[in-house]
């Protein structure tokens, strides 16, 4: 499908944007329809306090900054992934990744890693999965 031109170098939408409007949708119903007799809450203030939510989160749709948003998006995605994937032990799952070639170094998912210059040691966090890979630098 073909973006239309006002959103070609937009960042566009993403897993956060569509969490942020389902959340915003859901707390709206229920001040719809469960707070709407409660005489000490304001249901305006509610609906107007989603609708600037809904502003910022529709700012970030429009954005020119894909960098940035990015960041948030993957940022969202590794909590979502804490909240939903608690691990069964106390050990966070550590890998030792293999290497493909001189300093090219891939996760078990198969997105490429950045790893730092320095030697030894290190632990380097997938931002596509979330997962720990430790792996020997030389």
């Amino acid at each position: 499908m073909k973006k239309p031109k006002f959103l070609q170098d937009r960042y566009g939408f993403d897993l956060l944007f569509f969490a942020v409007t389902a959340l915003c949708l859901v707390i709206a119903l229920f001040a719809k329809f469960v707070l709407v007799n409660s005489p000490h809450i304001s249901v305006g203030g509610i609906m107007s306090a989603l609708g600037l939510t809904m502003i910022i989160n529709f700012s970030r749709v429009l954005s020119k900054d894909k960098q940035k948003r990015s960041y948030e998006n993957i940022k969202f995605k590794l909590r979502l992934n804490k909240i939903l994937h608690k691990p069964k032990s106390n050990k966070p799952d550590h890998i030792e990744v293999p290497t493909l070639g001189p300093k090219e170094y891939r996760c078990s998912c198969g997105r490429k890693l950045d790893v730092p210059s320095q030697s030894g040691q290190q632990i380097v966090l997938c931002p596509t999965c979330g997962k720990r890979n430790i792996i020997k630098v030389k």
